[in-house]
């Protein structure tokens, strides 16, 4: 069985980014949230983009 990709967030200067891991590559931002006034909401908004990725609401191809 292989292994999929996951997804992380985390914070990086001024955004919350979704970190795409993969076993075989290497890391990926596959998006970014401006922290702006509210980082706890930009947090937020980056874990709903990350569960858009797990459960295919979201492709990633279709984004590059």
């Amino acid at each position: 069985m292989t292994q999929s990709s996951h997804y992380t967030v985390t914070r990086s200067g001024s955004h919350a980014l979704v970190i795409r891991h993969t076993p075989k590559r290497k890391d990926r931002c596959v998006a970014a949230v401006p922290l702006c006034n509210d980082p706890a909401d930009a947090e937020g908004r980056a874990y709903s983009i990350a569960e858009d990725f797990v459960t295919g609401r979201i492709n990633e191809r279709s984004q590059d």
